[in-house]
């Protein structure tokens, strides 16, 4: 008799648990999806400032040797930035440069920016990430030799 009244019992808490894994998923499968995309978001925003980091630092690597006027520096700084950004799959309208390099200071500071908004739609899915006047930025101070 016991063992009958708990066997039916057991029947009937089954019977309630059944709907209640489809509502656990539900409730949970946009919160795994909204972190999948987020880390995809958030490394691809990395990716990026990583390459503007890179570009900025070749950029400046490029206008260091000693014997270069503005022109040339110029010049070399560009060159520079725009072969590793084409390495990266990017074109020169997606990016701007600018240079501080005055005569008196013995250094030199390469800035590449890029509005996040070039970013191709599929990348960032989430749109999780609005940086700061939508810039992202890469910055290389170096010392120039004389």
């Amino acid at each position: 008799m016991i063992r009958s009244t708990k066997r039916k019992w057991k029947q009937t808490l089954l019977r309630r648990r059944r709907g209640s894994e489809v509502l656990e998923a539900a409730m949970v499968f946009p919160i795994l999806l909204a972190l999948a995309f987020g880390t995809v978001e958030f490394g691809y925003y990395f990716y990026v400032e990583h390459n503007l980091e890179g570009a900025a630092r070749e950029g400046a690597r490029a206008a260091v040797p000693f014997g270069l006027d503005q022109t040339a520096r110029a010049d070399a700084i560009e060159n520079a930035v725009d072969r590793v950004m084409t390495a990266s799959g990017y074109q020169t309208s997606d990016y701007e440069i600018d240079v501080v390099d005055n005569a008196n200071d013995p250094y030199i500071q390469v800035k590449v920016k890029m509005h996040w908004s070039n970013v191709s739609e599929g990348l960032k899915p989430m749109r999780m990430i609005k940086p700061k006047n939508d810039l992202v930025e890469g910055t290389a101070t170096m010392f120039k030799e004389n």
